[in-house]
């Protein structure tokens, strides 16, 4: 099925346009069984819009990402923007669990699979706080970001 994230057709075209375009409706998809309600699509394809602009830019290729690539966006994006507020990190974890499913980049290795391990755990975490106890955005990126912390620590 093909989803509409944006109001604007440009941007729309944008998002599906380059490497990562193949994939956004398998992540609606992916969003949509996870709870997330169609209204906040647009703000948890901010971060994939970026990341396909920042492909694009640097001509990588799919089969090109590792994660020291993956590392730089995310250093990238956060001089930009703070990741926390709107949950990227948890975005992007899911985003490279499909490219991952379908081959288009190298599975993680021994140390990498806790870190999406928690990203797993923090998705999960992300729908009880939203669907269970109806906190808002904010607070919900102030729990997650301390219990990413206190994960990373642990694991």
């Amino acid at each position: 099925m093909t989803y509409q994230i944006y109001s604007s057709p440009e941007r729309e075209q944008r998002l599906r346009e380059g490497p990562l375009g193949a994939f956004v409706d398998e992540m609606v998809d992916v969003l949509l069984e996870k709870g997330y309600p169609k209204s906040c699509l647009s703000t948890r394809f901010a971060v994939t819009e970026e990341l396909n602009r920042w492909l694009i830019r640097r001509k990588i290729k799919l089969c090109n990402i590792d994660q020291s690539r993956i590392d730089r966006f995310i250093r990238h994006y956060r001089k930009q923007r703070s990741m926390r507020k709107r949950g990227e990190t948890v975005t992007l974890d899911l985003l490279f669990g499909v490219l991952r499913t379908h081959g288009d980049i190298p599975p993680i290795e021994a140390k990498e699979a806790s870190e999406c391990e928690i990203g797993q755990t923090l998705g999960l975490y992300n729908q009880y706080l939203v669907d269970e106890q109806g906190l808002s955005l904010g607070t919900v990126s102030q729990y997650l970001s301390h219990t990413r912390r206190f994960l990373s620590h642990v694991f």
